[in-house]
């Protein structure tokens, strides 16, 4: 089975328990992990790379996190051998021109702007886990033959 864990990076802790509510209530077998840092995440990435952990199938991406942006930080794992092929969505409240041109340059998979509504925030994540978890072939994925 496909790896069905989404990475969160989000220092806010109203956001994080928003999504983790969200996830919660889209069931299945999701998991949603959660970093408050972009130090906090390249540590768990780390970790998972050296251990031979499966690595998430999606990561979330806030840009303002304290000290490393989560710009810097998609730079970071885009220069990263083992990391820069994961899928990463920005989520953000940021719809600043600059920030998402800055997304795409990057390489950023997508940018979501944070919905202020609960309900809007759940089927914005329902989505993304129906179409990234479920529809979406991941980097170095096998096929075999049907």
């Amino acid at each position: 089975m496909a790896q069905r864990e989404i990475l969160l990076v989000e220092d806010n802790p109203a956001d994080q328990a928003l999504c983790r509510e969200a996830f919660a209530e889209i069931g299945g077998d999701i998991r949603l992990s959660i970093a408050g840092s972009a130090p906090e995440a390249l540590r768990l990435l780390a970790d998972r790379v050296a251990t031979g952990a499966p690595l998430p199938a999606l990561i979330l991406l806030d840009i303002q996190l304290p000290g490393i942006s989560g710009l810097d930080l998609l730079s970071r794992l885009r220069a990263d051998a083992h990391l820069g092929l994961l899928p990463v969505l920005m989520l953000t409240s940021s719809r600043h021109l600059s920030d998402v041109q800055e997304a795409y340059r990057l390489r950023a998979n997508g940018y979501l702007v944070k919905p202020f509504d609960y309900e809007a925030l759940r089927g914005l994540m329902a989505r993304v886990a129906a179409f990234w978890l479920d529809d979406v072939l991941p980097p170095g994925a096998v096929q075999t033959p049907a």
